[in-house]
């Protein structure tokens, strides 16, 4: 869930670029139907990156700092590096990078 909220935040971003712009064909791209299909993409998307826990993970493990821990150093590699890059550097950085085109597209009307 978190992975979705994080890509959800980067198409709002989007959206209000796309709102914001002086272009009509862009403004027109910000619509109920496309929210809908990107919506649908992010959550499928999300599901199958995270469909690996179901192997990666077991409950109830004995000597292990949690009670759910993954089973090897592999697992424990790859949902680390996929949580940072996925869930936290690229919908970061595709916020900032949107917001600065968003704030130029202001600029732009109000010049």
């Amino acid at each position: 869930m978190r992975t979705i909220a994080s890509w959800l935040l980067a198409l709002a971003s989007v959206d209000r670029y796309l709102i914001s712009s002086r272009n009509a064909h862009l403004r027109q791209m910000s619509n109920m139907k496309n929210a809908f299909i990107l919506i649908s993409i992010i959550s499928i998307i999300s599901l199958l990156v995270w469909v690996e826990s179901i192997y990666c993970f077991d409950a109830n493990l004995v000597g292990t700092p949690q009670k759910c821990y993954a089973k090897s150093d592999a697992c424990r590699t790859f949902n680390d590096l996929t949580q940072s890059i996925i869930t936290t550097i690229i919908p970061s950085t595709v916020m900032l990078i949107i917001g600065l085109f968003t704030i130029r597209n202001i600029q732009q009307v109000q010049r």
